[in-house]
């Protein structure tokens, strides 16, 4: 029987997802394991974390070997956490006697600036810059009007800012416990505020997308990829969040509701349809080879896709470790599935292990 270990940051995270796994493991000839990376010692390769009884459905805490699979399911809040995180799991990803799911991708900056070199790829992405100082937004804003700032890090739509220049003033908003907050700043003030913000963490500037539906709704497209059995890609799903009226964010953790995808699609034209259905296509034939050119191997995408109400079509987000509820609250039938996948991809990892490695020379991120 084979080893599989969950990491993630804490033992509750994620906890019915990976019980989900847990309970599937036996059927793959899996042991499963689930533990932190702080619970790993290197230097004689045990940990000390949870394994689970498949007898019992009990998670019992003992000491193991690291196990031969290993699904890396960490979230990180900030660049410190995730350079702490990596000193500990970097080396395990450059052995060869470790084979993860996926290898992760840089943050959104870093995935930018390798992406904008592919032409196919180029026109779904919103220009994005590092903001270095406060003077570059304020440059940007008297030719722009309105611009969106977003952390380097980060998901789920925390820390993001939407920034309008209306005369001599400037109204920031942003998303808070679900609730839209706007304030009103002069340039002073705004220089100010701007110097704290990406003092304590980095921030990227793009242009303002006016991503609404119909209704005045922020929307956009979450599509999720994984490998199956085989070590081939498939599209597990695609949905629609939808966000409260005059809101900046569609996320479902800021409010957003799940839709389906057809439901929204219908509603479009036919010449719009056809010039979606072709930018997705490419978007997501495109997009999976080309990180796994660029970076490492990946076992699973999530892609955020927006539509602009000029019916054009943008790449937002692409994320290796995407969630799920938007697509389980739509469609619970395929909860197994998603529980199921990892597994399968881990079985053809066994059999063909130097499809899930990366090369000595590559340079691991997350």
């Amino acid at each position: 029987m084979q080893s599989f270990g969950i990491i993630s940051l804490d033992n509750e995270s994620e906890k019915n997802y990976i019980d989900g796994i847990a309970k599937f493991a036996h059927k793959y000839d899996f042991q499963i394991y689930r533990f932190t990376p702080d619970d790993i010692e290197l230097e004689n390769e045990k940990i000390t974390g949870f394994k689970f009884n498949s007898k019992t459905s009990i998670w019992e805490r003992k000491t193991f070997t690291i196990p031969t699979i290993l699904y890396d399911r960490t979230f990180y809040r900030d660049e410190i956490e995730a350079k702490k995180y990596s000193r500990i799991l970097n080396p395990l990803k450059a052995s060869s006697k470790f084979h993860f799911l996926g290898y992760g991708l840089p943050n959104k900056l870093k995935m930018y600036e390798m992406l904008k070199h592919n032409e196919r790829i180029r026109p779904y992405l919103p220009y994005s810059k590092q903001v270095n100082d406060a003077g570059f937004v304020i440059d940007y804003l008297s030719n722009h009007q309105k611009i969106l700032l977003k952390p380097v890090f980060g998901s789920q739509g925390r820390g993001i800012f939407v920034i309008q220049k209306q005369g001599h003033l400037y109204d920031i908003q942003t998303v808070k416990s679900q609730s839209l907050i706007i304030k009103t700043f002069t340039e002073k003030r705004l220089n100010q505020w701007l110097q704290m913000l990406i003092a304590n963490y980095p921030y990227l500037l793009q242009p303002y997308l006016s991503l609404k539906d119909e209704k005045e709704h922020p929307f956009d497209i979450r599509i999720l990829l994984q490998k199956n059995e085989t070590g081939k890609w498939s599209v597990r799903g695609k949905a629609i969040r939808v966000g409260q009226k005059n809101s900046i964010l569609s996320n479902l953790a800021a409010g957003g509701i799940p839709k389906t995808f057809d439901s929204w699609f219908k509603k479009q034209t036919a010449e719009k349809k056809v010039f979606i259905q072709e930018s997705i296509n490419e978007i997501i034939n495109t997009v999976p080879t080309l990180l796994e050119t660029i970076f490492h191997p990946l076992f699973e995408i999530g892609i955020d896709i927006g539509v602009d109400q000029k019916g054009a079509v943008w790449i937002l987000e692409t994320n290796s470790k995407p969630g799920r509820n938007v697509f389980l609250t739509l469609q619970p039938e395929i909860t197994e599935t998603f529980f199921r996948a990892p597994l399968a991809y881990g079985k053809y990892i066994i059999s063909s292990p130097k499809k899930g490695m990366v090369n000595d020379e590559q340079v691991l991120s997350n």
